[in-house]
């Protein structure tokens, strides 16, 4: 794989997580509020993006904890961000 193509993976993978971060789930004045979010990343991911992610888990724990949020869980059909 080349820098570019592991930069193009690594853009994906992050813009889907911050995406999922500023789900109304933690928004704390909605009444839908819940401080996590369950999705399934296979619906939003190719197969390589998502094995990146994974392998790739506590990188991205790294940058998402700057926003106060966790993956807590990571498998191919589930993931589950928590807020921190």
């Amino acid at each position: 794989m080349t820098n570019l193509e592991e930069y193009d993976r690594f853009s994906r993978c992050i813009k889907f997580l911050l995406e999922l971060s500023k789900d109304y789930q933690f928004d704390k004045t909605s009444d839908d509020y819940c401080g996590m979010i369950n999705t399934d990343p296979s619906d939003h991911l190719s197969s390589h993006d998502l094995k990146h992610l994974i392998d790739n888990r506590h990188k991205y724990n790294s940058i998402m904890s700057t926003l106060g949020r966790k993956i807590d869980s990571l498998v191919e059909s589930e993931l589950i961000l928590i807020e921190i």
